[in-house]
């Protein structure tokens, strides 16, 4: 009974897994509505957060400027952080997998800073320190080759992507996949890497629409030293900050 438990806890708590209980549970009455709607008020508070900041697309790109010198006894809130990581999730990504992500650090909070200035370009280190947050991007290749089954196969299994499309569960499964899991470690590092820079991208752009000014950070002065301090695996690759 206790394997078949552990067993049955790996699979609900697996990407697929959870995506086939989310399935479940938008079918059950009443509930099912419930989670329906959760989920859109919580799509449509980011989209009504972007629309009511009033700067459309194009105005926000040539608005955006590098932004050198902050004032440091201001801190920007919380919420319109939330709404720039959440921009930054609604990327484009391969596969539908996803291997970005987020490090929040406030200043304020933060015991690593220290370290973090270590790591941190000479001529930013001023700029950091003026900083209330700092966003630290990641690129997790474990994710490429754990989710991509889940990713992929996921969209044919919820009518995301039918054969009309040319992406049936079969195709998936038989000529996608395969493909993208053929690619060298090192290419799929540099592919993964381009999709984080989407991701910094619509984030600092969702925070020029919000008045939140950024500049992208350089870390050249310890290689490797993000990583240390933060004890992340060898699969995370640190691409940028800001």
């Amino acid at each position: 009974k206790a394997d078949l438990a552990l067993a049955l806890r790996g699979v609900l708590f697996s990407a697929f897994g959870t995506k086939v209980l989310h399935w479940l549970l938008l079918k059950v009455p009443v509930i099912g509505d419930l989670f329906l709607k959760a989920a859109i008020a919580r799509f449509t508070r980011t989209l009504g957060t972007l629309l009511a900041s009033g700067v459309p697309i194009l105005q926000a790109l040539g608005n955006r400027r590098s932004i050198r010198y902050f004032d440091d006894s201001r801190e920007v809130e919380r919420w319109k952080v939330e709404t720039m990581l959440q921009a930054a999730r609604f990327s484009s990504c391969q596969g539908n997998i996803n291997c970005t992500e987020a490090i929040l650090v406030r200043r304020d909070e933060c015991d690593l800073w220290d370290e973090i200035e270590e790591c941190v370009s000479g001529f930013n280190v001023q700029i950091i320190n003026q900083s209330s947050h700092l966003i630290l991007w990641v690129t997790n290749l474990n994710a490429w080759y754990g989710r991509a089954v889940d990713g992929i196969s996921g969209l044919a299994l919820c009518g995301a992507a039918t054969k009309y499309h040319g992406w049936n569960y079969e195709f998936s499964m038989t000529q996608t996949i395969p493909r993208l899991m053929s690619f060298p470690v090192e290419r799929t590092d540099q592919l993964l890497r381009f999709e984080t820079g989407q991701h910094v991208a619509q984030s600092l752009l969702a925070g020029q629409s919000l008045g939140v000014g950024s500049i992208l950070i350089a870390f050249g002065r310890k290689p490797g030293g993000i990583q240390e301090a933060f004890g992340l695996p060898k699969h995370y690759s640190f691409t940028w900050g800001h």
